[in-house]
């Protein structure tokens, strides 16, 4: 997968994929590998996930990923386990009601 630097709206917010393995409470290690292998478009990737590097305590540079929603809502689709499900089941429990919300009417 080929992820280029600078492509994620300023605009969008965004999420690490340290705060995602953390909310997941997975290793980083492993959200960088289901990064690095999710299969889709490239201009998608290029929008929605983002490569930079960060350094810890220790003064090592590592890798990680800011996300956009987009690609946090991609991303998690392939998460699997109790955690991962109440997250989705969250996720699109709110979507749906802001799909389904009464439109206003025009004030013209």
């Amino acid at each position: 997968m080929e992820i280029a630097g600078d492509n994620i709206l300023q605009n969008e917010s965004q999420i690490s994929s340290l705060d995602v393995a953390k909310l997941f409470v997975r290793q980083h290690g492993k959200v960088l590998k289901t990064i690095r292998s999710v299969e889709c478009d490239q201009e998608f990737l290029k929008k929605n996930f983002q490569a930079a590097i960060y350094q810890d305590k220790s003064g090592r540079k590592l890798p990680y990923f800011l996300l956009t929603s987009a690609g946090f809502n991609f991303l998690i689709m392939h998460f699997s386990g109790k955690k991962a499900r109440a997250i989705r089941s969250e996720l699109l429990a709110s979507s749906i009601s802001v799909l389904f919300q009464p439109e206003k009417e025009s004030q013209i």
